[in-house]
């Protein structure tokens, strides 16, 4: 099988709008007569609809804090409980009773805990369609890809923003064609956090008539609660459960590293999600690794990582060579074909290789704690070595990750007011 990106980097003027573009382009406002916008551009956009999730207070507070009262376009606004959907304590209920009165009193569309992962309500309900801008404050939202509609990822600030006015900017990002050539080997599944209808059978195919391990504990959650009527309805759900399954609500769970399921120190977990940051689903000195809903269910059985073929004593069969290539057009007439590094980016002498973090949708904490954990995993003696007036001289890509505006938000706190990028 081998994979080929190609990068939209051509002229302006000798090329047409790809898919991307052409969805902003519908979405964009205030733009000059006849401007065409591309990859790179800075665009006002106004969504057809904006999500937040467990982080929707944070957002009321932000929007009253512009000195606004009522949403622009309650027609706009999805409110989904998603994240934390565990924790029956009395001030998570209280920040989902805040949530809940608020979206009703602006009349803004709710879903509570238990229906779903608030991307898959957004698709399952329609917010999220074919050619469409949808925008979420959560780094997954490039999920509504899947369906034909162009999804990005906003801040907590954005999103008040589009309560407020019903728009925000943007930078058009780069754009990638990715082609696969050949076939994927059985039990090799593309889905964004495998827990649709799909993804439950196929795990379910897999683990029927089979027993998990004794040393394993395995967790199944569905994307949604509509999903998991569905699963049931066809004895997927049942099949998963009677072989020792642990259920869990409709959500996202161990995923985000919250509620059941996490990971203790020295354990070894797989998943069906997307993402293994370390400490991401629990302890930072435990191994997550990531694979296909056949994957998983064979490991649960098997008590090791281990495929589908293993459980009837076969042997998993080799992997064909993998050929990545990239191809980067420096102009219309003169492409560039190198061959993709292995190593993927140099990661710099005495930088840490993963960055962790223990504060997640902890909406509480006083600028005090924020300015004395800002940075500390990537220098501990951050705090004692800078003082409020200090700048930060930073790459790029600064900034850029699951939780960005809450690590510029511990900057502030710690009193720095200028971060430079150096490309």
């Amino acid at each position: 099988m081998a994979g080929i990106r190609f990068f939209s980097t051509s002229s302006k003027l000798l090329r047409g709008q790809n898919l991307t573009e052409k969805i902003v382009q519908k979405y964009a406002v205030g733009l000059a007569p006849g401007k065409q916008v591309f990859s790179g551009d800075y665009v006002t956009i106004k969504p057809a609809h904006c999500m937040s999730h467990d982080n929707s207070w944070p957002v009321a507070t932000k929007f009253m804090g512009l000195g606004a009262t009522k949403v622009k376009d309650n027609r706009q606004i999805v409110c989904t409980l998603d994240h934390d959907v565990q924790n029956k304590s009395e001030s998570n209920l209280k920040k989902y009773t805040n949530i809940e009165n608020y979206a009703k009193e602006q009349g803004i569309d709710f879903y509570p805990a238990g229906r779903g992962i608030g991307h898959q309500i957004m698709i399952e309900e329609g917010y999220a369609f074919p050619l469409n801008l949808t925008v979420a404050s959560d780094s997954h939202s490039n999920t509504y890809g899947g369906v034909g509609a162009l999804g990005t990822p906003i801040v907590r600030t954005d999103a008040a923003s589009i309560w407020a006015t019903g728009q925000t900017w943007w930078q058009i990002p780069p754009v990638a064609k990715v082609e696969l050539v050949g076939e994927l080997q059985p039990g090799v599944t593309v889905s964004c956090t495998n827990s649709r209808l799909s993804d439950i059978k196929a795990a379910a195919d897999i683990i029927k008539n089979n027993k998990v391990h004794p040393d394993v504990e395995f967790y199944v959650a569905a994307a949604s609660s509509n999903v998991q009527k569905d699963a049931e309805a066809i004895g997927a759900w049942q099949d998963i459960i009677d072989a020792g399954a642990i259920p869990l609500p409709a959500g996202c769970g161990p995923c985000i590293g919250l509620g059941t399921g996490l990971l203790k120190d020295g354990e070894v977990g797989i998943s069906a999600t997307n993402r293994n940051f370390k400490g991401r689903m629990g302890s930072k000195d435990a191994l997550a690794y990531l694979a296909s809903p056949e994957v998983v269910a064979s490991s649960a059985v098997l008590g090791k990582i281990g495929g589908p073929e293993e459980i009837g004593g076969k042997s998993v069969a080799k992997n064909p060579e993998i050929v990545k290539s990239i191809t980067v057009p420096t102009s219309e007439s003169e492409p560039v074909k190198e061959e993709a590094s292995a190593g993927g980016v140099e990661v710099l002498d005495d930088f840490p290789k993963s960055i962790e973090g223990k504060y997640t949708y902890q909406d509480d904490i006083p600028r005090s704690k924020m300015a004395e954990v800002c940075m500390e995993n990537y220098d501990a003696e951050f705090y004692s070595k800078t003082k409020p007036g200090d700048i930060i001289i930073s790459g790029y890509n600064f900034g850029t990750g699951s939780s960005r505006e809450q690590a510029a938000t511990a900057i502030l706190a710690r009193g720095m007011k200028l971060v430079k990028f150096h490309h």
